[in-house]
Formats: C-alpha cells, structure tokens, sequence
C-alpha cells in the first residue's frame, strides 16, 4: 500500500544523506517530509489515474495500484525540486 510506500524505511524511500562534520552520516526518508500538501497531491494524481482508465475501459474507482503509482510520480517529483 501506498502508506507503506511513503513511510518505509528502504532504499526506495531514502530521501536525503545528511553528513555531519564528524564524519557521522544519517539517512533522511521520504516518510520524515510527507506533509498535508503532499497527501493531497498523491490523492489528486491517483484520481487523475482513475479518471483516465474509466474513460480509456469504464473501469469505475481509485485502486490500490493508482496510489502506488501516484505515491512514486509524487516521491520523484519532489526529489527533484530539492
């Protein structure tokens, strides 16, 4: 699910290293930045999905793999604004 997506703490998630003057290193996920706005987002580009596929085969509602999808576009697009 798409929540597991945002929030997990993988490879797939990882936003940002952040290395201290130490030497120290810490990885930021994607899950640490997820804000209202950004929810929104996904849930706008998962309906925006829908939509498409019920015009293109009359296939009626959000599934699960819209948000997946959607949840990735929007982890792509915020990476690369930073």
């Amino acid at each position: 699910m798409s929540s597991g997506l945002l929030y997990a703490q993988s490879e797939a998630s990882r936003f940002i290293e952040v290395r201290y003057e130490s030497g120290d290193k810490q990885e930021v996920h994607f899950g640490q930045f997820v804000s209202g706005a950004i929810i929104r987002n996904i849930v706008d580009r998962a309906k925006l999905l829908a939509l498409t596929r019920t015009l293109a085969w009359g296939d009626l509602g959000v599934r699960r793999q819209d948000l997946h999808e959607a949840a990735l576009a929007e982890m792509r697009s915020v990476a690369d604004v930073s």
